[in-house]
């Protein structure tokens, strides 16, 4: 029989949400290293090197739509406690129509400097497409914030997480067809955009369907939201520069060989990225609505806390010691170089899903203390790797340190607010306090 403890971690809403958002999230990823496991054995180690820098260039120019989820998915949030349909629902039309604006100039310039962009990444000119496509894909990623962040700041986590399968399965479908029919690494980036376009398009349709309230003229707080999109966009832009600038440096300074085995090291050691990387998703906006309501927040990290560490450290023994084989069933044998890299950036991957958990809360809390400091660590990050690359053990060993300082300060002042003799007894019982 359960303790009552474990039965009110079974029973609290972030469990539950966990559930949903971590079957869609993992049920996704299985289907995502299928892609790459069948990918990487139809393409050359220099060509899947060429994927992984696409794609990470396309997070990284994606890094305003990150930020604007998670502020959509804040007022979202907040709206959605108050019970003010019509500003939710102005939100998410404002949001969606700026950003497909924005995408389709975005769009246009990546298309106009396709050789160029190619050229950095050793693309010859004959595949610069890939570019264009991956231009297509940036597209659809700037228009997502308002679909998804909806979504999240709703907490309509089975909408989320069928949005993320949808995009997953077209992107598997079409991409090894795509592969398949002789286009490579542009069929790979051109199915990668059809995923995300359609599950775009789902989205609409279900939050068009979500409600028939008119939309309201939003009177949002200039100064707060200032200073919330300064909060959230120095958060978002460190975590997403640090967990995609590894895979770019060493496509840049490294052979193409090396970057290919570096990148299917980086693919093993990223399943525990993405295993823990559900948890801000329901952390944000769950504290929001809790500190919104006047409920203390401290549940939600508490839970969250217990789910990260349960999972990094169960996924960093799975990871260390079935490194080959991940190698093996991913990749295949002429891959079987980078096993000694899949563990470190395994946990470089850990830690900076836990700098992710840290900095959502926060961030639901309108509090962004942390931001200077770990934008601070990450720039010595960086320079510490543009110095220093001598081996990809060494880029390796400066990822994990380098993440592990930035979630050590992120720490810093995380129960602020919560006055000093009943932290103990709140975090137990997870009480009213009186401010947050």
């Amino acid at each position: 029989m359960a303790s009552p403890a474990v039965s009110r971690l079974l029973a609290s809403t972030v469990v539950r949400q966990s559930l949903l958002v971590f079957g869609a999230s993992m049920s996704a990823n299985a289907i995502n290293f299928a892609f790459y496991a069948v990918v990487s054995h139809r393409l050359g180690v220099r060509d899947y090197g060429a994927i992984g820098a696409l794609l990470n260039l396309a997070t990284l120019l994606a890094i305003p739509a990150a930020i604007a989820t998670t502020i959509v998915a804040r007022f979202a949030a907040e709206f959605t406690a108050t019970g003010d349909a019509a500003k939710l629902r102005r939100l998410w039309i404002t949001n969606v129509i700026g950003a497909l604006a924005i995408g389709a100039i975005v769009f246009l310039v990546m298309a106009l400097f396709r050789e160029r962009i190619g050229a950095y990444f050793q693309i010859p000119p004959s595949r610069s497409l890939a570019v264009v496509m991956t231009g297509l894909l940036l597209f659809a990623n700037l228009s997502a914030p308002g679909i998804r962040g909806t979504f999240q700041g709703m907490q309509k986590f089975r909408e989320y997480g069928l949005l993320v399968l949808v995009e997953t399965a077209i992107k598997f479908c079409s991409g090894i067809v795509f592969v398949d029919m002789g286009y490579g690494v542009v069929g790979v980036m051109a199915g990668f955009a059809l995923g995300l376009w359609l599950s775009d398009l789902l989205g609409l349709v279900l939050l068009a369907r979500s409600g028939g309230v008119a939309p309201q003229r939003l009177h949002l707080d200039l100064r707060r939201l200032v200073q919330t999109t300064l909060g959230v966009g120095g958060a978002t832009i460190v975590t997403i520069v640090l967990s995609t600038m590894d895979i770019l440096f060493v496509e840049h300074y490294f052979t193409t060989y090396e970057a290919g085995l570096f990148t299917a090291g980086s693919l093993v050691g990223k399943i525990l990225f993405f295993a823990v990387a559900f948890i801000p998703t329901i952390v944000l906006p769950r504290a929001t609505a809790l500190a919104k309501r006047g409920e203390s927040p401290l549940p939600a990290l508490r839970e969250a806390a217990l789910l990260t560490i349960v999972v990094a450290i169960g996924g960093l023994f799975v990871v260390g010691l079935g490194a080959k084989y991940f190698i093996l069933i991913l990749n295949g044998d002429k891959y079987l170089a980078a096993v000694p890299y899949v563990f470190k950036y395994a946990l470089a991957m850990a830690l900076l899903g836990a700098l992710m958990t840290v900095t959502a809360y926060k961030s639901g809390l309108h509090r962004f203390d942390f931001v200077i400091p770990i934008a601070v660590v990450g720039a010595l990050e960086i320079a510490a790797i543009v110095l220093f690359h001598s081996t990809l053990d060494q880029v390796l060993w400066w990822l994990v340190l380098g993440h592990g300082l930035a979630f050590a300060v992120s720490l810093y002042g995380i129960l602020d607010g919560v006055p000093t003799s009943a932290k103990r007894l709140l975090a137990r019982t997870g009480a009213t306090v009186p401010r947050v």
